[in-house]
């Protein structure tokens, strides 16, 4: 979400923004904004193809690019960029010469973790920043929200659900849901929690944090992220059943970091573009 929310705050700003994604996903006709999907492909250089492709279609003014430097796929590897920002955010391949190397074409980069302390490049320390929940003042109050983005979370909280006595309810990933009414993030918005149990990804982590509540974080295993590094820093991490059950009866106070907005980011982004608006602008996942 948080590319869906950058673009969002710079559309407010009267800027011609435009989110690309790598493909379709679930219930992306709920977000408000221009998005631009690339087609999946079978190899790094079809997808190299659709990027430059995408580039010269679009000619953006600036290029942010969330997360990867080469591009999920590689597909910004060895194009021809416009100037561009990288927003980078706990990765595990940081310390590696191709990292280092894909992340030097980039004219500012945006440490979005750097309470981590993970990221062995120069950079800007900004962040972490998330989408903060807003509840309606009458959204009902519960004791915990469960974000079962996967079958194995869902199993957990399966799991602890006859020892809960108070009232819980179930956030599932966008893929799982059926409408998009018990999909998070959009749940969050719907309910006043205590607690918020769910994996330690980038998001969650930090919208918790943004709202001041507490997460009990169970990491999950990924590729690039190192979730269980996450977790032991920001959240408290969930070490079985019964602990969570422990934790539950008497949560610990949230992790005192500060979360900055995506109008915060929005403004640096803004900074950095010196072409008065409205002209292309776009942004990567």
């Amino acid at each position: 979400m948080r590319g869906a929310e950058l673009t969002w705050a710079l559309s407010e700003r009267r800027v011609h923004a435009t989110l690309v994604v790598p493909f379709e996903r679930p219930h992306d006709d709920l977000l408000n904004i221009r998005v631009r999907r690339l087609p999946r492909v079978e190899s790094e250089a079809d997808a190299r193809e659709a990027a430059r492709a995408l580039l010269d279609d679009h000619r953006p003014d600036l290029l942010v690019v969330d997360s990867f430097p080469s591009g999920p796929a590689g597909e910004l590897r060895g194009l021809s960029l416009p100037p561009s920002i990288l927003l980078a955010r706990l990765h595990r391949d940081a310390n590696e010469a191709g990292y280092a190397r894909d992340a030097s074409v980039f004219e500012r980069v945006l440490d979005l973790e750097p309470h981590l302390d993970w990221l062995p490049l120069p950079a800007e320390p900004f962040g972490p920043v998330a989408r903060a929940p807003r509840p309606g003042a009458d959204a009902p109050e519960v004791d915990a929200l469960f974000v079962a983005s996967e079958p194995e979370l869902e199993g957990l909280f399966l799991r602890v659900a006859p020892s809960l006595g108070g009232r819980v309810c179930v956030a599932r990933a966008a893929g799982l849901s059926t409408d998009g009414s018990d999909a998070y993030p959009w749940l969050l918005d719907r309910v006043r929690p205590r607690v918020i149990v769910g994996p330690a990804g980038f998001n969650l982590t930090y919208e918790a944090r943004a709202a001041g509540l507490t997460h009990l974080a169970v990491p999950r295993p990924r590729r690039f992220d190192d979730q269980a590094r996450r977790a032991e820093a920001v959240a408290t991490r969930v070490r079985s059943p019964r602990h969570l059950l422990r934790l539950l009866q008497d949560p610990p106070a949230p992790a005192p970091i500060r979360v900055r907005s995506h109008d915060d980011l929005a403004d640096v982004v803004l900074e950095a573009w010196r072409v008065r608006p409205p002209t292309p602008l776009s942004l990567r996942p």
